[in-house]
């Protein structure tokens, strides 16, 4: 099957996360549209679907085997060779669906009838109702791992007799859910989507659901659905769960388990019932993928009717148990479970097995099971024991869910028992634990210690016993754990072998497995890698780190020996921690080392050795100008370069493409003529050799009838009915157009292919020759020519009429890029014998090297190669070339000639230094008058001979500021004399605040300075009237201050204060202070003579009396 990539377009948008549908009570809306018929004597116009699912198997790399069922009613119209599949990720941006085609792989007869009867499917003159399967397959490449890729297929229309949907003629639309970050396959419906069932009686039905990988599966009636989450709504009082009409109403059972239904149908009803399945994959309680089927079930109420064939309850003959009320059978694996259940029909039909709704063979694959139906006395043909066998030597551990199903055979309509069983198989299994296999590799001749796992799914406790089978001996850190260490001794020698086996015993279930230990002298497959290969000649030093990978998994690369040896031997001493598998280098070297690692590892009898080479760069940094000495207002070319700088190839040019005119000269040639019908694809055509388009290469193409080619081999659009204006996001993209309009090749004309010449010059031409436009005329002569290796595209268009918007140009994979002729892009327009080439360009740059130009205020660009200089006085340009980390500088000094010195500049001192600065100069004899610029050089502004100072004002707080300063007068060659630079920096205006007692100060003071006050625990709220530099507060908070200086504004933190009241130091000192308040005398008392220091200060924080004393009593006169 071919490989079938996808291609991002956009469509409609997809389902919800299937993580976010597995999260718990998720639904998802599904159908599986089954159109059964009836019989003749009971006629139902129905279309041609019966029934669909899509299932996958992953092969890989993102890869997997996409199948789609569609079961068609023979009744109805045939099936097509190709059906598509749309695909989507929420969670990868894949909101926009790609589409892929399915060919069809297979058919065949799946229908209900009894052998003897003509169906529809063998005669279509036949009234006896036929069901076909039809299979399409192929295989798809996900661009990407997501949780929630939604494979979907939709088709119109449904039945129309349909009797339980809100309405009826409504799309068919199923999916199913991939999570591609684990590679799994999905749960398959073996039985048959197609039910008849008769009016007033009693039914088990099973769809056969069952999963190759043997997780864990979960069923859901579910909504069918006509679009994405789009439900078609049951007639009241039906609905999801109860679809069908029954006796009593609403009794239809179902088992999330197994998938189980049990019902009896109402009698009297006819009813053509839609209902919906979905299989839940789980695996550790996360949903990893589901599957959708939607059948219909057709209730027939007619004289042909048999009744339903009826099964009892099983029972065990040989080996396990069987619990009735989970369905569950257990067994030790090994053993052959036997059990029998007693089938019989009331009407006396013969009993057989339906191998059609029968499951045992994928489940349990072929040779694992057999049925026999024993109608001996007192048994018969209509009352049969069966007997049924499973092996479960071969069997994985764990739980398989197998469906039964029984037939009377009637005709022309068989009637059906489908019942599900789960089949618990237990036992151990056991493993190394680090690689799960049941099988490993080791060195000999070095003591290993294996750790060693049983898994099972045991439904019971039980005893565990290690013992060796077989080989020379070993040990065990338990026998009788289930998870073990097993010591191999250092004595092994190549080709001995070990085997142990691990017995689980549980009551009578007695169950072993085996573990199997190799001893070989295996290649290590080393592989030295180091964090680089090329040093860097600056001077500094280079520390590259080393590791040490194999490529045989098997060998133990952390114990063994490593043994290093470098060459030249000066550097093996920069070799640090050379006893192990990761050491550090740190070198120094010059241009042109060349230094050789060689590493030998010894593991036991094992042994591999590799080598790695570093070389130093050769090449260093030089800069040269166009002049050295220049006057000032002449302008410098600097070039920077490393003396092995190579040029290299640039690949995003190819993303640019240019069209020219090109003489009409056509390619002639015999070519393969592909048939389109109307708004049609081709298949996938070869290019024969490899081309780039976009920067992509491709080998393949599809002709669109439309006329154009697309690279979207997976997800092509006809792009119908008028070409697009290029370029554009919607599809179709990636494509080449020569004509695209509505154009009709099944009226006429001829579309054909061929390639030409000899590689590396060979040529693809698709050539559309008097195909018509849809309604006939106005044909289309035009070629399409693809050129190897220069990758360019040719259209030569010998007749193409003005009819209708048409397009010609190209237009790269997601519509974002695109080029048409001028006047020729989804516009009305002629050609005749023109013809035009579009051409990718072809760039090379240096790289990848950036450079780091200084002083740069007098460049053009201080990081590109070879700036402009255009120096104001003698400067030293120095460049920094750094290529991968490789830091190289040089530089070159460019003098500039000047009549006067230039003057001497320094930082004067601003009133208000936070926003503004202060240049002075002079000290240049001879000077007229002074200029100075603030734009390195671009502007000057003239000042006075005594204007010798510029006062740069609102400037922000800590920022430098330049200027250039040169004189005027004097005489000589240059018109301009050489300039001084100064950078003078304006302060930061401070935030701070000191602290002293209770009396808060703003550090930051000026004359152009503000101060607000403002209450940190109201918000900042302004405290009005508190504009000084200092503040006390009178109650206790957080305060803080606003300080301005007109252009910059800064707040401070908030400082606490806690303002102590007088009855407060009367309750914590016994401190008694009257009169208070006062101005006058104010007398403290205290009733106790500890030495106590007493301070007074006033309202602004001054210290007014401070005393050390143990009096008791102390008299302050406050006017002095």
């Amino acid at each position: 099957m071919n490989t079938l990539p996808i291609k991002r377009l956009d469509m409609n948008p997809t389902p919800k996360n299937l993580l976010y549908r597995s999260s718990g009570s998720f639904q998802i809306f599904i159908l599986l549209l089954s159109c059964f018929f009836l019989l003749k004597t009971e006629e139902v116009h129905a279309s041609h679907f019966s029934g669909s699912e899509i299932s996958y198997e992953c092969l890989g790399s993102n890869q997997y085997r996409v199948t789609l069922s569609v079961y068609r009613d023979c009744f109805g119209a045939s099936m097509g060779t190709q059906e598509f599949l749309n695909i989507s990720s929420i969670s990868c941006g894949f909101s926009a669906q790609p589409t892929v085609n399915l060919p069809l792989d297979t058919f065949y007869d799946v229908s209900q009838t009894c052998s003897s009867v003509v169906n529809a499917c063998d005669n279509a003159t036949s009234t006896i109702p036929g069901i076909e399967r039809y299979i399409y397959s192929g295989i798809i490449s996900l661009p990407q791992s997501c949780t929630d890729w939604v494979l979907s297929w939709s088709s119109c229309c449904r039945n129309m007799s349909v009797t339980n949907l809100g309405f009826n003629q409504a799309a068919v639309y199923i999916e199913a859910g991939i999570n591609s970050t684990i590679c799994n396959n999905s749960p398959v419906f073996a039985a048959s989507p197609v039910a008849y069932f008769c009016a007033g009686r009693c039914y088990e039905y099973n769809p056969g659901g069952y999963d190759p990988d043997g997780d864990s599966l979960r069923y859901a009636l579910s909504c069918p659905l006509q679009g994405a989450n789009n439900c078609i709504p049951n007639i009241a009082p039906l609905h999801i769960a109860q679809p069908l009409i029954t006796n009593p109403a609403g009794s239809l059972s179902f088992d999330q388990q197994t998938g189980q239904m049990s019902f009896c149908i109402a009698a009297s009803q006819v009813q053509n019932a839609v209902l919906a399945v979905t299989i839940y994959e789980i695996l550790n309680g996360d949903t990893i993928g589901y599957v959708q089927r939607d059948m219909q079930f057709v209730i027939l109420n007619t004289p042909n009717c048999t009744q339903p064939v009826v099964s009892i309850s099983p029972s065990v003959t040989t080996g396990g148990t069987f619990d009735s009320l989970s369905q569950t059978f257990e067994v030790c694996r090994g053993q052959n479970l036997i059990f029998e259940t007693t089938v019989y029909d009331s009407e006396g039909l013969r009993i057989g097995l339906d191998s059609l709704n029968t499951n045992l063979e994928f489940v349990f694959g072929a040779g694992n099971w057999t049925v026999t139906l024993d109608t001996l006395a007192p048994y018969r043909p209509d009352s049969a024991r069966a007997f049924i066998q499973i092996n479960t030597s071969n069997q994985r551990l764990g739980r398989h869910t197998f469906t039964l199903s029984f037939t009377d055979n009637a005709c022309p309509i068989m009637g059906r028992d489908s019942r599900a069983y789960h089949l618990n198989v237990l036992g151990v299994e056991a493993s190394i634990t680090t690689t799960g296999a049941s099988v490993g590799t080791y060195c000999p001749g070095v003591a290993s210690n294996i750790p060693l796992q049983t898994n099972g799914n045991l439904s019971i406790g039980g005893t565990y016993a290690w013992s060796q089978i077989a080989g020379p001996t070993i040990s065990f850190s338990s026998n009788t754990l289930p998870n073990t260490i097993l010591y191999l001794p250092s004595t092994m020698q190549d080709g001995d072998s070990v085997v142990v086996m691990v017995t689980h015993t549980a009551g009578t279930c007695i169950t072993t497995d085996e573990v199997i230990i190799r001893t070989q002298i295996s290649p290590i497959h080393l592989n030295l890698l180091a964090s680089d290969t090329t040093l860097c000649p600056n001077g500094m030093a280079d520390t590259i780190a080393f590791s040490v990978l194999a490529g045989n998994a098997t060998v133990n690369t952390s114990n063994g020996l490593y043994t290093w040896t470098v060459r030249p031997a000066n550097f093996a001493a920069n070799l640090i921690n050379s006893g192990t598998n990761t050491p550090t280098a740190i070198l120094n070297t010059v241009a042109n080392d060349t230094i050789n690692y060689q590493l030998r590892y010894d593991y036991g009898l094992c042994a591999d050795s590799a080598q790695m080479t570093l070389v130093t760069r050769a090449g260093r940094a030089i800069v040269t100008a166009s002049l050295d000495t220049v006057c000032v207002g002449d302008t410098v070319q600097l070039m920077a370069a490393l003396t092995d700088t190579a040029f290299v190839f640039d690949s995003s040019f190819c993303l640019n493409y240019r069209v020219d005119t090109l003489p009409f000269a056509p390619i002639t040639g015999s070519g393969t003529v592909v048939s389109l019908g109307d708004d049609a694809l081709s298949a996938a055509l070869p290019i024969g050799f490899d081309f780039d388009f976009y920067c992509t290469t491709y080998n393949q193409f599809l002709i669109s009838s439309n006329g154009f080619i697309t690279f979207d081999v997976a997800g092509a659009r006809i792009g119908c009915c008028s070409g697009q204006s290029l370029p554009n996001t919607d599809t179709p993209n990636n494509l080449i157009a020569l004509c695209w309009e509505d154009l009709a090749p099944n009226n006429g004309g001829v579309i054909d292919y061929f390639t030409t010449g000899t590689a590396p010059n060979r040529q693809l031409v698709v050539r559309f020759t008097n195909v018509p436009r849809f309604g006939g005329g106005s044909l289309v002569t035009a070629q399409i020519v693809l050129q190897e290796g220069t990758n360019t595209i040719d259209i030569h268009s010998t007749s193409i009429s003005n009819d209708g918007l048409t397009t010609q140009g190209i237009e790269n994979a997601d519509g974002t890029l695109g080029l048409a002729p001028l006047g020729r892009n989804g516009a009305v327009w002629s050609a005749t014998n023109d013809a035009y080439r579009f051409s990718p360009e072809i760039g090379y740059s240096f790289g990848p090297i950036s450079y780091d130009w200084t002083p740069s205020n007098t460049l053009s660009n201080s990081t590109i190669d070879a700036p402009t200089a255009s120096p104001l006085q003698t400067t030293t340009y120095e460049v920094s070339i750094n290529e991968q980390g490789c830091v190289r500088t040089d530089s070159v000094e460019i003098v500039v000639t000047s009549n006067l010195n230039a003057p001497v500049m320094t930082c004067g001192f601003a009133n208000v230094p936070t926003n503004s600065v202060l240049f002075e100069w002079g000290q240049a004899s001879g000077a007229i008058a002074w200029e100075y610029s603030l734009d390195s050089g671009a502007t000057w502004t003239a000042s006075t001979l005594n204007d010798s100072s510029f006062l740069y004002t609102g400037l922000q707080q800590g920022t430098c500021y330049g200027i250039w300063v040169r004189a005027l007068g004097g005489t000589g060659a240059c018109l301009n004399n050489t300039a001084t630079y100064l950078d003078c920096c304006t302060n930061v205006l401070s935030n701070a605040v000191n602290q002293n007692g209770i009396v808060l100060s703003a550090v930051a003071a000026g004359p152009s300075i503000v101060y607000q006050w403002v209450d940190c625990n109201n918000g900042n709220a302004l405290l009005v009237g508190e504009t000084g530099q200092s503040f006390t507060p009178t109650v206790n908070g957080d305060y803080a201050v606003r300080v301005e200086d007109g252009v910059n504004a800064v707040l401070s933190t908030c400082n606490t204060i806690n303002v102590t009241s007088i009855t407060a130091l009367t309750d914590a000192f016994g401190l008694l202070c009257y009169p208070n308040p006062t101005t006058g005398l104010l007398q403290i008392e205290r009733t106790n003579t500890e030495l106590l220091e007493i301070q007074v200060l006033d309202c602004l924080g001054r210290v007014l009396f401070t005393k050390r004393t143990n009096e008791t009593q102390l008299n302050l006169d406050l006017t002095a």
